[in-house]
């Protein structure tokens, strides 16, 4: 079992979930395309590359970019109840407001 606290957190994926996303022409894509996507925006560590308990197909940061989408109503954190993306049931994107947040951010 991995230890969350060497894990990235919600917010670090979160965060390079963005970056891809700003980054590409539609400012959209499925949360497949992210995931194939996200460790070019990320230093996964040891224990995000860990196989996940729950989906045995997936590495434990997988699944949270799984939860972005899972979770978007259910905490006041999450990027997307946030509005700094959006899901409209298929795509992922960055909204107006999540690009601004990352340039105030210099990400």
């Amino acid at each position: 079992m991995s230890n969350i606290a060497d894990r990235s957190s919600e917010y670090d994926i979160s965060i390079a979930v963005m970056k891809y996303l700003r980054g590409i022409t539609s400012k959209s894509a499925t949360t497949s395309d992210v995931k194939k996507n996200v460790p070019n925006f990320i230093s996964l560590t040891v224990e995000d590359k860990q196989t996940s308990e729950t989906r045995e197909n997936e590495q434990v940061w997988q699944q949270v970019v799984g939860n972005i989408v899972s979770h978007r109503k259910d905490s006041n954190s999450n990027f997307i109840n946030r509005g700094l993306l959006d899901y409209d049931g298929k795509l992922l994107s960055i909204t107006p407001e999540g690009e601004l947040f990352l340039s105030k951010k210099s990400i």
